[in-house]
């Protein structure tokens, strides 16, 4: 498989399997991982694993990839899990940083870095070390692209299942709120449930939010 020749000298360790890893979160609430593994050309749904994180509250990315690094870690030191020839997460060096401090050399970890200026064929992948590759239109890069849009797909999946059946209210269909202030609210409570629990008085330290917004916001997350 040329694709596996091409990844196995940039990491210079032979990959014969791929274990993707993807977190999904909805403002910080339902987080979740989805795990999906490729080898021998194909994908093989019966090792695919999703994993809900229980340690982590709010958006944190690289606290959730510690802790599904550690729960993959002690299966595979008990051999109750098959371990990959590579770990490959979607996310750059800090998200590889991330799970290279937990994994610690158990597996080879790589990352997949989305399009950083928005140009075709500029997608990358990351060791370790901070080395590059670039993934342009290539078999190589188109595969594992399809690899990292499956697992994507897959965690996403699974977040909306965990939700299903929940109503949940995006902020931005609360009167009053746009994108400033729904980014502005987020980034200090960081949840929905933060923001639900918090008073009036609370609400409005953030910039743009009036007293009538507040009573509105919390109207509407009843």
């Amino acid at each position: 498989n040329k694709s596996l020749s091409v990844i196995s000298k940039f990491l210079k360790t032979k990959v014969s399997s791929i274990l993707c890893l993807d977190i999904s979160t909805l403002y910080g609430e339902y987080n979740v991982a989805g795990a999906v593994w490729w080898e021998n050309g194909r994908f093989d749904k019966k090792k695919y694993r999703r994993y809900k994180i229980k340690t982590v509250k709010g958006v944190d990315d690289f606290g959730s990839l510690r802790e599904v690094a550690a729960r993959l870690l002690k299966r595979w030191k008990e051999n109750s899990l098959e371990k990959p020839s590579l770990l490959l997460i979607d996310g750059g060096e800090g998200q590889v940083s991330s799970v290279n401090s937990v994994i610690n050399g158990a597996v080879k970890v790589a990352g997949i870095i989305k399009d950083r200026h928005n140009v075709k064929g500029m997608e990358l992948l990351i060791d370790g070390l901070g080395n590059e590759l670039v993934l342009q239109d290539t078999v190589f890069a188109m595969t594992l692209k399809a690899i990292r849009d499956e697992t994507h797909r897959f965690s996403i999946t699974f977040n909306r299942e965990l939700r299903k059946g929940r109503l949940d209210f995006p902020l931005a269909k609360v009167k009053g709120i746009g994108k400033a202030r729904e980014n502005a609210l987020l980034e200090k409570f960081r949840t929905i449930s933060a923001i639900k629990e918090a008073t009036p008085e609370e609400l409005m330290q953030v910039k743009g939010i009036t007293k009538e917004i507040a009573e509105e916001i919390l109207r509407a997350l009843k």
